[in-house]
């Protein structure tokens, strides 16, 4: 049995297809104005309310179908990335687990719920999570490094960002942790990984024959074909090829997101623990109290405080630590600045 963790990313694509569909829309109606014009141009008689409302539509279906076919091409393609990424294979089928994560950091849990990374939410769990273990404290809307702390290599990568904000530190964190996932038996490369060349050359490949059979269709439906429900059948049988053709076209173009987001799979191992995470997520949904809990907090979750926000159960804390690093960076650049004046 199969399931999928909940997350936020994925479940707004419904809301994404509305605004979209409605901006291709209005985009498509104000594109049409012109060729509307010209169309009514040719009817002599009077115009009703009617046949202007299909003059219009019938101007803005092709651009309606291209502005489509474009969008959800893009939408079908990350979308089931996505969906792999987090779909796991159900071991023991336990609805709730409501222990501490023992031996995770912020980051491996992300990794694990849909192997990759979302900076933003889990960048501000680890920020908990190292105050949590002491090594460092927010303190007057200010981030507090503590001296004499020991430190692995993959710590300090995390603090030495925190302290310089240089993104290559934080790079450097993410890989250390996929890699000591890897170590532990939990992620493993993707052997069923596209590849990105193989998977350009068989899209230009269906892209080159699907444009010959288009050419062929309109041939034959515009010589040969008289009945008018067959010259419609061919009409939509050529709309299918175009939408196939610039899927295929969008599939060229994301080939290096699929590849970029397909490097790892889940071990048998991993899967395991996946399922306990999405227990720990449900449990925190339907029985913490985390949506609006503040990191002033933490004392009183520790642990649990973090896992709501790199599970996406609390948004609050992520706005306030960034508005901490903002004003830090902020500060920072007023101190170059002073510091070039001088």
């Amino acid at each position: 049995m199969k399931k999928r963790v909940k997350s936020k990313s994925y479940n707004r694509w419904i809301m994404i297809d509305i605004v979209v569909v409605v901006v291709i829309i209005i985009l498509a109606y104000f594109q049409s104005m012109g060729d509307v014009k010209e169309e009514l141009s040719y009817y002599t008689g009077e115009i009703s309310t009617l046949l202007y409302i299909g003059v219009v539509l019938f101007c803005m279906a092709p651009k309606i179908f291209l502005y489509s076919a474009y969008y959800f091409g893009v939408r079908l393609v990350i979308k089931r990335v996505q969906r792999r990424n987090l779909t796991y294979t159900v071991v023991e089928d336990i609805p709730y687990y409501r222990e501490v994560l023992e031996g995770f950091t912020p980051y491996e849990i992300s990794i694990l719920a849909n192997l990759s990374i979302e900076e933003k939410k889990d960048v501000v769990a680890t920020i908990l999570w190292y105050q949590n273990k002491k090594v460092i404290d927010i303190d007057h809307e200010k981030i507090i490094f503590f001296d004499n702390v020991l430190l692995d290599e993959r710590d300090k990568f995390f603090i030495d960002y925190l302290k310089t904000r240089d993104l290559g530190y934080l790079e450097a964190y993410k890989n250390c942790s996929f890699e000591e996932l890897k170590r532990k038996g939990y992620i493993q490369d993707n052997e069923e990984r596209p590849n990105p060349f193989k998977e350009t050359l068989k899209s230009i490949g269906f892209i080159f024959l699907s444009g010959i059979l288009v050419v062929l269709l309109v041939l034959f439906n515009v010589f040969f074909v008289k009945s008018i429900l067959f010259k419609i059948f061919l009409i939509l049988a050529v709309l299918s090829l175009e939408a196939f053709i610039v899927f295929k076209r969008l599939s060229i173009l994301l080939s290096g997101y699929v590849y970029q987001n397909s490097r790892f799979s889940r071990t048998s191992l991993g899967e395991e623990k996946t399922e306990y995470i999405h227990a720990l997520q449900n449990f925190i949904h339907d029985f913490g109290n985390f949506k609006h809990t503040s990191k002033e907090q933490l004392v009183l979750w520790e642990d649990f405080l973090t896992y709501a926000v790199v599970l996406e159960e609390n948004d609050k804390i992520i706005e306030e630590i960034e508005d901490i690093l903002e004003s830090g960076e902020t500060e920072k650049r007023l101190s170059r600045v002073k510091h070039l004046l001088d």
